[in-house]
């Protein structure tokens, strides 16, 4: 991989693209405890019906609230009152 500085880059943890063969089970893009991921890139801490909106997952909600439904994959959530204001996607991981 390369740089936006055209350097050669080694993957790792935390750079956002999850690397099985380095024994990555999932990467968020950092490395930073009580998030998605684990620092270290070993285990998944958050997953959709947790009641927390991992974002850097691509969650935009998680759960149907008084005034939302929420997909089952949590990535898109819809105002009950049936407007289009309410309507939001997320961006899949």
């Amino acid at each position: 991989d390369l740089d936006h500085d055209n350097t050669q880059i080694e993957p790792s943890c935390g750079d956002g693209v999850m690397q099985p063969w380095l024994g990555e089970a999932c990467d968020d893009g950092n490395t930073e405890n009580g998030d998605y991921c684990f620092a270290d890139c070993s285990e998944v801490n958050g997953f959709c019906g947790d009641d927390k909106i991992q974002t850097t997952a691509g969650e935009v909600c998680d759960g149907d609230t008084a005034d939302y439904w929420c997909s089952s994959d949590c990535w898109f959530k819809l105002d009950k009152d049936g407007d289009e204001d309410g309507l939001d996607g997320g961006v899949s991981p």
